[in-house]
């Protein structure tokens, strides 16, 4: 049985035609090439094909990184933000090839891979990816991890892609470098192809896309940790915009440290005898009170800074172990519950049942039940 993930009358690409016999080919007409649809360097007959869709589409360095996913961001591939919501929250969106960043986000940017045409095609699944196709160049290891990674891919358009807004957005004629879905199709033909995808929740995909938007800057840490680099993506092409983000912080620890001194340093001069002697004793007294007051705010300060850090740390731990839990739970609730193991007397095996009927007969005091 065909495991393509939509019905043929609902392809929105259908440039490709395949058969058992003569495998996958364009569409007759005036366009038509021996290219995958939109990739004018990639023939349908390379040998190679496969590494290119592989990588134009995997991500084995989030999915190295999914076991620690949970703690950069929420545990449900259905959390992504509309292209409308991305405009609201003032996130320009970022266009990548690169499947890695997908969904990603740092400050003001979004990063989104554009749809391509060649998996809205029927035929390119039906050959390329079905696990039944006896034609596919693919072995099933290779159909299987690349097929999950499309499902997941496509569904996170479900969700970028919620309203008509949306999709003139995704679909700008004005704007060609921003578009994200190619082909001309209606709204209504577009969500009667993606919806199928967005019904697998989570399911059937790979560990990358169970989850949805995921930030940078977590992100780069745990790359750091985990799989042993420097960045997960690097956002800086030079050193000057890569400095200018310390400065705040170094400004501000300096500044601290700047109070802190001359605070220290009013101490020790009041103090000193020969101040002591002074006329203006009360000057004295109050410029000491005041320079501790000053060392006792920094302190403060410095403590309220951390306990906050440390407070919105625990708030998303907390939130993410939360809903964890309660995924687990779910899981568990749904799992089948295997039957209860059968603790009654086995059935005897007809020569069993023969001798226990002689025996019954012999004795027949006994009241016996075969």
């Amino acid at each position: 049985m065909s495991e393509t993930p939509f019905e043929e009358s609902l392809q929105l690409c259908s440039s490709l035609v395949s058969s058992e016999a003569h495998g996958i080919s364009r569409a007759p007409g005036k366009h038509s090439s021996s290219t995958l649809p939109g990739q004018a360097w990639v023939f349908l007959k390379d040998p190679n094909i496969d590494q290119y869709l592989s990588k134009q589409l995997l991500t084995p360095d989030l999915n190295e990184l999914s076991p620690y996913l949970w703690l950069v961001a929420n545990q449900d591939s259905s959390h992504v933000s509309s292209l409308t919501h991305q405009i609201v929250r003032r996130r320009s969106i970022v266009i990548t090839e690169n499947p890695e960043p997908h969904l990603v986000w740092l400050a003001d940017r979004v990063f989104i891979k554009p749809l391509p045409k060649y998996p809205l095609s029927f035929a390119f699944w039906k050959h390329y990816l079905d696990p039944t196709s006896i034609s596919s160049p693919f072995p099933l290891a290779s159909r299987k991890s690349i097929a999950d990674t499309a499902k997941g891919f496509l569904s996170s358009y479900a969700y970028l892609i919620r309203s008509k807004s949306d999709f003139r957005l995704a679909h700008s004629e004005s704007n060609s470098s921003k578009r994200l879905i190619p082909g001309k199709f209606t709204f209504n033909e577009f969500v009667s192809f993606i919806s199928g995808f967005e019904r697998l929740k989570g399911k059937a995909v790979t560990p990358r896309y169970a989850f949805g938007e995921l930030r940078l800057s977590r992100l780069n840490l745990w790359a750091r940790i985990v799989l042993r680099k420097l960045h997960f993506q690097k956002t800086f092409g030079q050193y000057g915009p890569y400095f200018v983000q310390f400065y705040a912080p170094f400004a501000i620890v300096f500044a601290f440290y700047g109070v802190a001194l001359n605070a220290m340093q009013v101490v020790l001069s009041a103090g000193s005898p020969s101040v002591a002697q002074l006329p203006w004793q009360s000057f004295v007294v109050m410029s000491r009170g005041f320079s501790i007051f000053a060392l006792s705010s920094i302190g403060l300060a410095s403590l309220s800074l951390l306990c906050w850090f440390i407070g919105l740390w625990l708030r998303e731990l907390v939130f993410a172990m939360r809903d964890l839990f309660t995924k687990d739970r779910r899981r568990r609730a749904k799992a089948p519950v295997s039957p209860p193991m059968n603790l009654g007397v086995r059935a005897l095996p007809d020569s069993s049942s023969d001798l226990l009927n002689r025996c019954c007969m012999t004795i027949p005091e006994y009241n016996c039940i075969t």
